[in-house]
């Protein structure tokens, strides 16, 4: 018997959420697959883990052990900030110094001169996870504008095009699952 529930955040947005297979997280995560391979990598691995799938307005949400990893807006995948961090996903990431948090948490793009390290190699077009400086903390997930080799030479630029950030309305959306 499957559960369906309906969660109406702020009075206003039901959201349905119910169980689904292993199979069926698997083909949702082969969505995912060609820009987020960690990810896909992590879904299709996790064997004793419950997975569920709520539907929103603005997007489906996959829940592995009731946290948010993936989400489906507008038919693209993208990466749950607390899934990430939670799971510690190992997407590649960029390090932003302190000054560029506040603007990256607005839905800013990642300049070159706001980047302080490169946790490892990835091509333009990648996914990638954005973390604060202080404390590691990922603020935002974007796709590379340029490798990180590009970065290295670069003073200057958009390095990280941001497609989801905290504070955003779908990490508004998860939160309240």
């Amino acid at each position: 018997m499957i559960r369906t529930s309906t969660y109406k955040p702020g009075g206003h947005l039901g959201v349905r959420r119910h169980r689904i297979k292993r199979k069926e997280a698997r083909r949702i995560a082969a969505i995912a697959s060609e820009r987020w391979p960690e990810l896909a990598d992590f879904i299709s691995s996790a064997r004793d883990s419950e997975f569920e799938l709520a539907h929103a307005e603005e997007a489906q949400v996959l829940l592995v052990d009731r946290t948010p990893v993936l989400l489906l807006a507008g038919g693209e995948p993208i990466p749950a900030i607390t899934g990430l961090e939670k799971f510690s996903i190992d997407l590649p990431k960029v390090t932003v110094d302190v000054g560029a948090v506040p603007y990256i948490a607005k839905g800013a793009h990642v300049m070159v001169p706001g980047i302080v390290s490169l946790s490892r190699d990835f091509k333009e077009g990648a996914g990638v996870a954005v973390a604060e400086e202080k404390l590691g903390s990922i603020i935002a997930v974007g796709i590379a504008l340029m490798s990180s080799d590009e970065i290295k030479l670069s003073s200057k630029g958009r390095a990280i095009k941001n497609i989801h950030h905290v504070g955003d309305k779908l990490w508004k959306l998860y939160s309240k699952l």
